[in-house]
């Protein structure tokens, strides 16, 4: 069973790996903010990078490392992993890279084959790319990984932003990928001008579509939280209202995997404004309980998602949430239309 129905899973505590957190907090000064909300980072400075490092990269690392170690406990996603040594990565608006060092920790603990690692990490800030570069290079013993990656600096346009990625893939690899990630990168577009009419995250999955190797698996997470502005309808439910379209319509191309609510339901289910969230709770030195909120779906070809649910034993009812209700939602139950239900 995935982790993604297993709501008391939410509550844990989390940590990150100590040769992570002494480098990031002790090394290169990292900060955490309690309240930082950020609704932009391209333009980030060396102290706001500091900010962001100390208190989004460990929530990143959090939420892609137990995604990532779920889906690759998987008995049949393991199966297509056993007999190869080397994989494939795109992080699309990779910043400081604390999901890409979540998945890559993932990797070394669940697919002991793999031994070659080779990434394509991509975004607008200079300083956050060179963050990374440090973070993974002193994480790179202890990883026992041969890792190849390639850094581009690239500032995106929300007009051709999936054309972009195209012509660079073409241009540094033209590959297809094992696994293509954006984590906290698209709501930056609907940020900064206010709007939920991009359509990105549904060209994010035509994009994942053509880019993904057969037994690849696209995973895309963003926040749950309002913009800071509140003129924006709530960024999860446009999300849903994006994506589940686009499924109905490509249904031979793409299918959703995670979470089962919805790739057991997409095709039937009539709720306008229904949405998931996931609550981790993350300690590092400078917070004993931090907490992250999230809502992430992966998706992958129809054949390799249909053998995987084929072996998946589906409930009738699953954690979600209809409504946003800031107030009232927590982990250990649905919020259904504002009351809390277990």
């Amino acid at each position: 069973m995935f982790f993604y129905e297993k709501a008391k899973n939410s509550v844990n505590n989390h940590s990150l790996p100590e040769e992570i957190e002494f480098l990031i907090f002790s090394v290169l000064n990292a900060k955490y903010e309690t309240k930082r909300n950020v609704d932009n980072n391209l333009t980030n400075d060396e102290e706001k990078n500091r900010l962001y490092l100390g208190t989004y990269f460990p929530r990143s690392y959090t939420e892609c490392n137990n995604i990532c170690e779920n889906l690759f406990r998987n008995d049949i996603i393991k199966s297509k992993y056993i007999c190869t040594t080397e994989i494939s990565i795109l992080d699309i608006g990779s910043g400081t890279g604390g999901n890409l060092l979540g998945m890559l920790y993932a990797v070394k603990n669940c697919l002991p084959s793999i031994k070659n690692v080779n990434i394509l990490s991509i975004d607008g800030n200079d300083i956050a790319l060179d963050f990374q570069k440090r973070i993974i290079n002193h994480c790179q013993a202890t990883l026992k990984l041969n890792i190849n990656i390639l850094y581009k600096k690239y500032i995106f346009s929300p007009d051709s932003l999936f054309d972009d990625l195209s012509i660079i893939i073409k241009n540094v690899s033209n590959i297809k990928f094992d696994f293509i990630m954006s984590f906290k990168f698209i709501n930056e577009f609907y940020n900064k001008v206010l709007t939920d009419k991009f359509f990105l995250y549904e060209n994010y999955l035509d994009f994942s579509e053509k880019y993904l190797n057969t037994n690849g698996l696209s995973i895309l997470l963003d926040v749950t939280s309002q913009d800071i502005y509140k003129k924006r309808r709530y960024l999860p439910i446009i999300i849903a209202e994006e994506i589940v379209p686009y499924l109905r319509q490509n249904d031979n191309k793409l299918k959703i995997l995670l979470p089962l609510s919805c790739a057991t339901n997409y095709k039937i289910c009539k709720i306008k404004e229904c949405f998931t969230q996931n609550i981790y709770f993350v300690s590092h030195q400078k917070t004993s309980k931090d907490i992250t909120k999230f809502c992430s779906y992966v998706f992958g070809k129809p054949k390799f998602v249909e053998e995987i649910l084929k072996h998946e034993k589906i409930q009738n009812n699953y954690i979600t949430c209809y409504k946003y209700n800031s107030s009232t939602a927590y982990p250990d139950g649905s919020c259904i239309n504002g009351i809390n239900t277990r």
